[in-house]
């Protein structure tokens, strides 16, 4: 006849397997392409530069923990992202950078509404070449949620007007249908005062795109149109969303993208060109975007009373048997 296990080692097992930490991916469906749960609000620190804001969102409850730091600076193009599990170890950092390079104004040769190598560009305007202006960093409320913001404006002579503003709250918000999470920045980026384009003209904009060598880059699709780049690694992702649509001329319109020129660099990152694609426009354009990172993490399992009063059952029977 087998043996029947005693109560002591079924208590065991049931201890074990009420409390060892359970490796999850942390993600559930959403509006953005891969919706990570909040962990909770995060403390904003706030050091702002010469012209650049440096922003650590640090975890209300550890904050050497599962640290997030964005860096954003319009005059090098550069919007920087950084996740460190701990934050005293940084060989763990995943990292990404979005660099804003130019607006393009090219002739649609095929009339397909994409930018490519065979169309003829009519001009550009670079966003390195643009006098730059940043405002003190402010209190702010967004979507009646308060954080800090900080505005950015940039003139060239003969180019449109360019702004910048970030917005960094340390909790979830929505504001113009981004869904944002305490470790995120949204930005709005604002092109105003376009000069008139020529027939069979149309816009775009160009990214640079700077991530380490292992991640690998991809487009999210949604009802076909890219909405978010993800540049994914093991328990690691970098993302930057913008929803597929922008604000063109004051109306909301479907925008799309792709990615191109994808290549390792001489310092062993991998780096892309992120074309995204406008359809007719004349005066403005405004973008909605959100710059984040997702990461695996424990869900420590705390016993219910139920799950409680089964192992003392076991527990009871182990003694049981045992007189």
């Amino acid at each position: 006849m087998r043996a029947t296990p005693h109560g002591w080692p079924i208590a065991a097992a049931l201890l074990l397997l009420l409390l060892v930490p359970a490796q999850v991916e942390a993600h559930i469906g959403g509006a953005r392409p891969i919706l990570q749960r909040a962990q909770g609000e995060r403390i904003v620190d706030v050091q702002p530069g010469p012209m650049d804001v440096e922003v650590d969102l640090q975890l209300v409850r550890d904050t050497l923990r599962h640290l997030v730091t964005h860096r954003i600076d319009p005059p090098l193009s550069g919007f920087y992202v950084e996740y460190r599990k701990d934050a005293s170890v940084a060989d763990d950092r995943y990292w990404a950078r979005w660099d804003f390079e130019r607006l393009v104004e090219f002739r649609d040769l095929n009339v397909n509404g994409l930018l490519e190598p065979s169309d003829t560009v009519v001009r550009s305007w670079r966003f390195d070449h643009y006098d730059w202006r940043r405002s003190p960093v402010q209190p702010v409320q967004v979507a009646d949620v308060r954080g800090f913001s900080a505005v950015w404006e940039g003139n060239l002579t003969g180019a449109p007007s360019m702004r910048v503003e970030v917005a960094f709250t340390g909790k979830d918000f929505t504001d113009e249908g981004a869904v944002v999470r305490p470790q995120d920045v949204i930005l709005y980026l604002d092109v105003t005062n376009l000069p008139p384009r020529g027939i069979g003209s149309l816009y775009a904009m160009e990214l640079r795109v700077h991530v380490p060598r292992h991640a690998a880059l991809s487009l999210h699709q949604a009802e076909n149109t890219s909405t978010a780049l993800l540049a994914d690694a093991p328990m690691r992702r970098a993302l930057l969303v913008w929803g597929g649509e922008a604000f063109l001329d004051g109306s909301e319109q479907r925008v799309d993208a792709t990615i191109e020129d994808e290549q390792v660099g001489a310092q062993g990152n991998r780096t892309a060109r992120l074309v995204i694609h406008m359809p007719t426009v004349d005066r403005s354009m405004n973008f909605v975007m959100v710059s984040g990172v997702e990461y695996e993490i424990e869900i420590k399992r705390t016993p219910s009373p139920a799950a409680l009063a089964l192992l003392a059952a076991a527990l009871a029977l182990g003694a049981r048997r045992r007189r």
